[in-house]
């Protein structure tokens, strides 16, 4: 164990001086290729696993997760680069624990992803499981929500002593138990952020257990609300948590997306017995998470950065940026079709534009930024300027504006960080 680990550290550290501080699952991908069980090793070591998953917010929530559990004095190992696979994994637990570390010590805050959750669960398996959502993402490598629905059902039926936090708003999450006996705790969306339509279209019409269609009471984000069956009297857990008014003024200066998904670790820390007082203390803390709202000040211009990766988050963000930014701004968009994005860029036409104000400023850049500029034309919102590379990108940022907000897909938002920060994450 010792030599793997040395390995694994110096690997990473020279891939991260080499590659500007990607190339992090190097490490894990070698040491699988040499022991396929490594994973399944590597869990003796961890008193308690925690697994975020979700299609959006799992990089936010395992931050918030991780600050909260350390100040209660857990030892945390964590992903926080995004390297959800089970090479980021194992790369990431073999480069944090210390040498010769004692077994059943480690607390491990672990974001994954939706499709290879299967793999993982199966070789690390977590004894609390956080579902935030679960909406369209990269149609060409997941197929519809229903793909990864069915996965995940199968799996969780291997795992009875996991204890699950999900939110019951949404229905297809709600149907992963039925005829289950899991132990589960489940929050809701406040009412103060249910409105009359969903913004965008929802990937549950239809009841789970018989086919009838489900009404809505109120929408807050496509298939995500207060909703019933009345055919088969299907619904929402009636008992689910969500935060009180004063609660929510609390955390007002928020996106209410933070503030819904931020209930799962208030229900998490209460299980693991921390005080309440570290959630509230974390809370007034809290710095944003790489592309999450970040802002970075530069001598003369104002940046912050925004990951929209699908018509969820891209709407959810671009919400937050119309309602929250103030003075006189420039608002990039981005769009790239490369390996982490996924090729298929459909879902721009499924992402809700309509909170664009129609005087804005507007610049698009990327491997799609025509198309992009297709989507602002359609939507009465056209792009003033479209960029097909960085250094055009890069003059027009010199010249404009003094507060300027970047919102796009992965790639392109590491290209906009490595432009002007150098780096392209941390």
């Amino acid at each position: 164990m010792f030599f793997i680990q040395l390995l694994a550290k110096l690997l990473a550290g020279f891939s991260q001086l080499l590659l500007a501080r990607s190339g992090g699952t190097w490490p894990g991908e070698l040491a699988l290729r040499f022991n396929p069980a490594l994973t399944k090793r590597l869990r003796t070591y961890f008193k308690e696993v925690i697994i975020i998953l979700g299609t959006n917010g799992k990089t936010s929530t395992s931050k918030f997760i991780v600050t909260a559990l350390a100040q209660s004095g857990r030892h945390v190992i964590s992903n926080p680069t995004g390297a959800n696979l089970e090479n980021g994994l194992v790369s990431t637990v073999l480069v944090k624990l210390p040498f010769f570390p004692k077994k059943k010590q480690y607390t491990a805050v672990i974001e994954v992803d939706e499709y290879a959750f299967t793999q993982i669960a199966s070789h690390f398996p977590p004894d609390y499981l956080i579902i935030l959502n679960l909406f369209r993402d990269q149609l060409d490598r997941y197929g519809e929500v229903g793909n990864i629905l069915n996965r995940w059902q199968t799996i969780l039926k291997k795992m009875p002593q996991i204890k699950v936090i999900y939110p019951t708003s949404d229905p297809g999450l709600e149907s992963l138990f039925i005829k289950t006996k899991i132990v589960r705790f489940s929050y809701g969306v406040p009412a103060e952020f249910l409105k009359a339509k969903p913004g965008i279209a929802g990937d549950y019409v239809y009841c789970q257990q018989c086919g009838q269609k489900l009404i809505y009471q109120g929408y807050y984000l496509g298939h995500m609300g207060a909703w019933r069956c009345r055919h088969c009297l299907f619904q929402m857990d009636s008992h689910a948590f969500r935060f009180t008014k004063t609660q929510i003024s609390k955390l007002h200066f928020l996106p209410d997306y933070l503030i819904i998904n931020f209930q799962a670790a208030f229900l998490l820390l209460k299980e693991l017995f921390v005080d309440e007082a570290i959630f509230w203390q974390t809370a007034s803390t809290w710095q944003p998470a790489f592309g999450r709202g970040e802002i970075y000040r530069g001598t003369n211009h104002q940046y912050t950065f925004y990951l929209g990766k699908n018509p969820a988050s891209w709407s959810a963000a671009l919400k937050n940026i119309i309602r929250q930014t103030t003075g006189d701004y420039e608002l990039i968009f981005g769009l790239n079709n490369r390996i982490p994005d996924g090729h298929d860029i459909s879902w721009i036409y499924d992402a809700d534009f309509s909170s664009l104000p129609k005087n804005i400023r507007i610049a698009v850049f990327g491997d799609r930024a025509h198309d992009l500029a297709v989507r602002l034309k359609i939507n009465g919102t056209p792009a003033q300027k479209v960029f097909t590379n960085l250094t055009q990108l890069k003059q027009y940022l010199q010249e404009h504006g003094s507060q300027i907000i970047f919102l796009a897909n992965y790639s392109a938002l590491l290209e906009t960080r490595r432009l002007i920060l150098g780096r392209m994450i941390g």
